[in-house]
C-alpha cells in the first residue's frame, strides 16, 4: 500500500502545467486528491491489518496525517509556512516507513 501512494503522490505533485492556467489548475486539484486520498487509502489499510507492528503503525498514521494536512493546507490556501510544516512533518515517518518495510 505504502509503494502505490508514494508513487501516486509523487507523480501527481511533480506535474507542472507549462503557462497554460486550466492545465496548472488542474494538475494542482489532482495533486491535492492525490495527497488527501493517498492518506485515506494508507489509513484504511492500516486498518485492514491489525497484525501491523505497531511503530510502522505509527509511521504510516504519522504519514498519512501528513498528507492530508499538506492537502488541506494547500486547498485552503495556507501560509507557506502552514504549507512547508505540513509537508516536513512528513520527512521523518516517510523515512521510517520506508526503511521498515524493505
Amino acid at each position: 500500500a505504502y509503494n502505490k501512494v508514494h508513487q501516486a503522490v509523487l507523480v501527481n505533485t511533480g506535474r507542472v502545467g507549462d503557462t497554460d492556467p486550466t492545465a496548472v489548475l488542474g494538475l494542482a486539484a489532482n495533486a491535492r486528491l492525490a495527497l488527501y486520498n493517498g492518506g485515506d487509502y494508507l489509513l484504511k489499510t492500516l486498518s485492514n491489518q491489525p497484525a501491523t507492528p505497531p511503530d510502522l503503525a505509527s509511521a504510516i498514521r504519522q504519514l498519512a496525517n501528513s498528507y492530508q494536512e499538506l492537502a488541506l493546507g494547500y486547498m485552503a490556501d495556507g501560509s507557506q509556512s502552514e504549507i512547508d510544516s505540513s509537508l516536513h512533518a512528513g520527512d521523518k515517518p516517510n523515512a521510517t516507513t520506508y526503511d521498515l518495510c524493505k
